[in-house]
């Protein structure tokens, strides 16, 4: 029995060791949802594959970090060259700066008697007023209100490289015999050479027709000043801009330039309307000094030279000395949002500097014997002028000038004062060439009172009204 009760324990234990080791039945996983897309392909039954742990980094991965980020830095920036250089201009464009200055006028003139230009000796006609238009000897009338295009001026400033310039201006408008100078095209024409020492330091040598530097007034640009004309005085000396000659120059940034000049001492547009003319062999020196700093400004100007008187019925010809000093102070000041505030003085003095172009009589007299000197003209100059920004659309600006053609006369001199307006509707925008375009229209009345003659008592003065309508275009 004993032994029965074993065998059953024994099979008993090798079916519950059997029915242990039998597997487990699977179970087929639930159904997608009814809107999912089901995959033709059978990715959808291969399990994601997961991204190996990052190793901890050792040298060489540093290494090849760096070096594809510096390639990604290359790529970015070939890309911006790439850009940039389909953008930027050609490189003779580069080189190149033109501006244009564009004063079209319209100007009225208003005489009393001894002013007039109906008048002969003061004394006018019986029955002609002194602003009536009646004819003249030549064909022409008296008339003196126009509409005239007073500048038209293209300039073409290269700069190939820091060590070369090359400037060309000219005029392309008809003569007015009203203006001196207004018969020649070219003005600026000029070849320099640059010795760049540094980005602030630097030597300049230019040849060419080129502005006479002389004076404070004189060597603003007609674009910047706000009134259309130059002071009396300086109309007088140089009634052209330009002058055949050598100069030198030195400057220190924008703070101090130094001009040294060798002249022909015949500007464009005086007796014979030209400038390639030099009637004598002797040169005229011209040398001036202007130091900036902050808001105040200072210049200094000498100049030295020949003219010379012509008797083209007597064929004689007389040379004399003449010589001239300028000294000229602007203050500036930003009056916050009203603008900036100017006040600008000038003074000068000289002998034989009038060239006789605007007044005949202002010029030496020759001698009878031509062993004698001529009879020199001591003459001075001076000048006010005070402008306010008024917000960033006006501006006005007045001005006194005097002018004294004859030191040894009593009460030969003409004052003028001026009043202008300006309004400037669009604020000047930078261009591919660093220029500033702009339109600006001015409203300017001048009054002069004018003793000057060429000797005697002084006569009756004249009095000369002048309105005045610009419209400026400037790039």
């Amino acid at each position: 029995m004993r032994r029965g009760l074993a065998v059953s324990l024994a099979v008993l234990a090798v079916a519950g060791v059997a029915s242990a080791q039998e597997p487990e039945k699977l179970v087929p996983p639930p159904p997608p949802p009814w809107d999912e897309t089901l995959s033709t392909s059978g990715t959808d039954l291969v399990a994601p594959k997961e991204e190996p742990a990052p190793r901890a980094g050792t040298p060489h991965d540093h290494m090849m970090h760096e070096h594809m980020a510096k390639m990604r830095e290359l790529e970015r920036r070939i890309a911006e060259l790439e850009h940039e250089r389909r953008e930027e201009p050609t490189p003779w464009v580069k080189w190149l700066q033109p501006s244009l200055l564009l004063q079209p006028q319209l100007v009225w003139n208003f005489y009393n008697a001894a002013a007039s230009p109906n008048a002969s000796g003061g004394v006018l006609p019986p029955g002609i007023g002194s602003n009536d238009v009646t004819a003249t000897p030549g064909g022409g009338t008296t008339n003196r209100d126009e509409l005239r295009l007073r500048r038209a001026r293209l300039k073409l400033d290269f700069q190939p490289s820091e060590f070369a310039r090359f400037v060309l201006e000219f005029e392309p408008m008809p003569r007015d015999p009203t203006i001196p100078g207004s018969g020649t095209i070219a003005r600026q024409i000029e070849a320099i050479a640059r010795l760049p020492l540094s980005h602030r330091f630097g030597f300049e040598v230019g040849a060419g027709s080129f502005e006479v530097p002389f004076g404070g007034e004189w060597l603003e640009a007609h674009g910047d000043r706000p009134f259309i004309e130059r002071s009396w005085f300086q109309q007088n000396l140089f009634p052209g801009d330009f002058d055949l000659g050598l100069h030198g120059d030195m400057y220190a940034s924008d703070k101090l330039r130094l001009r040294l000049a060798l002249l022909n001492g015949r500007t464009f547009g005086e007796l014979d309307q030209g400038g390639g003319l030099d009637l004598n062999r002797p040169k005229d020196g011209a040398l001036n000094m202007h130091f900036k700093f902050g808001g105040f400004e200072f210049g200094q100007s000498a100049y030295v030279g020949e003219g010379q008187l012509v008797d083209s019925v007597n064929l004689r010809f007389k040379q004399y000395l003449r010589f001239a000093y300028d000294a000229d102070v602007e203050v500036r000041h930003d009056i916050g949002r009203l603008g900036t505030f100017a006040a600008m003085g000038e003074l000068f003095i000289g002998q034989n500097m009038d060239r006789g172009v605007l007044d005949a009589g202002n010029l030496p007299v020759m001698p009878v014997d031509l062993t004698q000197d001529v009879q020199n003209r001591g003459e001075l100059g001076a000048l006010v002028r005070l402008q306010q920004d008024l917000g960033r659309f006006f501006l006005v600006a007045a001005r006194w000038d005097y002018y004294d053609a004859d030191l040894t006369l009593s009460n030969d001199a003409r004052h003028t004062l001026a009043a202008v307006v300006a309004i400037r509707p669009f604020q000047p925008a930078r261009s591919y060439y660093g220029t500033h375009p702009s339109i600006q229209f001015d409203l300017e009345y001048d009054h002069a009172w004018d003793t000057i003659r060429a000797s005697g008592p002084a006569g009756a003065t004249k009095e000369i009204d002048t309105l005045s309508f610009v419209l400026q275009g400037r790039l």
